[in-house]
């Protein structure tokens, strides 16, 4: 199958690129009978150059492959643009600091700027105790396009008090207010990682915030890990006692890697699947992601985690990748090695477009309307958020 191999350069944001037939700014992609040279027009002062199979856009860079068989062939006219339901934003690796040590400045401007440069429409920066909470919002705030969730991680549930869930309260009343918080977690059950807090005291304070918080008719963002149907029964007893929805809960169980009867229990719930880079290591992992519809699947990158690695059985449907150094070579304009970031929600979408078979614009637009469904259309009432369409 031909493909173009080639470099732009780009010295604005979203472009927008005219040829006789369309190169779409994330398709890439030229027809086998269009030579590189043919291109006629390029807007916002682009300068095309061939031979290579780089892109350079404000200093980010990423490399793709394509060709009609990885990606449907018909994306020239197609619009990509994901949303990352699932990021944490908050960890100290985006303030340069790893496992202790300080590796460079504080980067988490130049990691947003690299998500919208990418074609990140929106984010969801999550939250994992009060404090985090309080936080997430108040950096979801500074931007339109950023949006946060509230809630107490299962490994940190040892003492939920009465008070926590008060102040939890509040900020997702002033989050509600104009749209910012778009749901409570990461709460759920995780019983790979006991050594931090018991079974019985995660759902207690799972309980604890699904009693005190469900009223506000927020979608869940669940964690889930090693808990068979347990999670699933304790949330089957919660349906009936929403206002919306049907009376019924809904949301996301993120970083999804059980076996499919887990996944048909959360979706018969109202849930949405995440798929991240942890969801995608293993060819039992692609056999589930194969079975599950599109309809029902949300992409993130749970970033800085989760990163999508060689050894992974997902990589060979990866084409998009980034200049990435090590923190101790740390270079403003690459990415960190073992660090994920939102722009990576595109290596995400691929995996999901290889195995299901369909062009990577279907996931990302099939991808980004779940998002909206289940977050209340992603839009904050203040003001209206910048948009690439």
């Amino acid at each position: 199958m031909n493909f173009a191999r080639f470099t732009l350069v780009s010295l604005l944001g979203y472009p927008t690129y005219t040829a006789s037939r369309s190169a779409t700014a994330f398709g890439l992609t030229l027809s086998s009978n269009i030579s590189p040279r043919q291109v006629s027009h390029w807007s916002n002062k682009q300068t095309f150059i061939t031979g290579a199979a780089s892109v350079r856009r404000e200093g980010v860079f990423f490399r793709r492959s394509m060709s009609d068989s990885n990606h449907g062939g018909k994306e020239e006219d197609e619009e990509l643009l994901f949303v990352d339901v699932g990021a944490n934003l908050l960890d100290d690796m985006y303030r340069g600091m790893y496992h202790g040590k300080e590796r460079h400045e504080a980067d988490l401007d130049r990691v947003l700027q690299r998500a919208w440069d990418n074609r990140v429409d929106k984010l969801v920066v999550t939250a994992g105790t009060v404090e985090e909470s309080r936080a997430a919002l108040e950096m979801a705030l500074q931007d339109p396009r950023t949006f946060s969730t509230v809630g107490i991680h299962p490994t940190r549930c040892n003492n939920v008090t009465s008070d926590d869930i008060k102040e939890m309260r509040d900020i997702c009343i002033k989050g509600i207010m104009d749209g910012t918080v778009v749901a409570l977690g990461e709460l759920g059950l995780d019983y790979a990682r006991t050594q931090f807090c018991s079974p019985e005291l995660q759902k207690e304070g799972l309980k604890a915030q699904l009693d005190g918080l469900l009223d506000l008719n927020l979608p869940l963002f669940l964690h889930n890990r090693d808990t068979g149907m347990d999670l699933v029964n304790l949330l089957s007893e919660y349906n009936n006692t929403m206002s919306n929805n049907n009376n019924r809960i809904k949301g996301v169980v993120h970083s999804f890697d059980d076996t499919l009867e887990v996944a048909q229990a959360y979706m018969d719930l109202g849930f949405y699947v995440g798929i991240n880079g942890c969801s995608l290591k293993t060819e039992d992992n692609l056999k589930v992601l194969k079975q599950l519809p599109l309809e029902r699947i949300v992409l993130e990158t749970d970033c800085p985690w989760c990163d999508i690695r060689p050894t992974h059985a997902s990589h060979t449907h990866v084409t998009t990748t980034f200049p990435t150094k090590k923190d101790k070579q740390y270079q403003p304009d690459s990415c960190v090695k073992g660090r994920a970031e939102p722009c990576h929600i595109i290596q995400v979408a691929e995996v999901v477009a290889g195995v299901h078979g369909v062009p990577l614009a279907k996931v990302a637009q099939q991808t980004r309307l779940n998002a909206h469904n289940v977050f209340g259309g992603l839009q904050k009432k203040s003001k209206d958020a910048p948009t690439h369409s």
